[in-house]
């Protein structure tokens, strides 16, 4: 595909893979930071989207975000609070399911 003659659409080509990646790392990032900034924070939610991003481009941004949830996470007078929208998730995911299940 990329033969003699070639060299700039393979360039093109590469800048335009490296411009999507960043687009998804930075398309995580803003997950995270939804979930981070929400008005019932979701720590685990955040946690993971800010991993995903990190883990995709390596931006020290992300990983002082990544810090600063795993601060939030250790502090053990929130640790109710930091837990509520994950249990809400887990009991909305299972109601649902199981209603489908009745209707299978």
């Amino acid at each position: 595909m990329y033969g003699s003659g070639k060299q700039k659409q393979l360039r093109k080509d590469y800048s335009d893979s490296l411009s999507s990646i960043v687009s998804l790392a930075k398309y995580y990032e803003t997950l995270g930071d939804i979930a981070a900034e929400a008005e019932d924070v979701d720590l685990e939610l955040a946690f993971e989207r800010y991993r995903q991003s990190f883990l995709i481009d390596g931006r020290k941004r992300v990983k002082s975000k990544i810090d600063h949830i795993a601060k939030r996470a250790g502090n053990p007078e929130d640790t109710a609070a930091n837990l509520r929208p994950a249990r809400t998730r887990f009991r909305t995911s299972t109601i649902e399911f199981t209603k489908f299940l009745q209707n299978t």
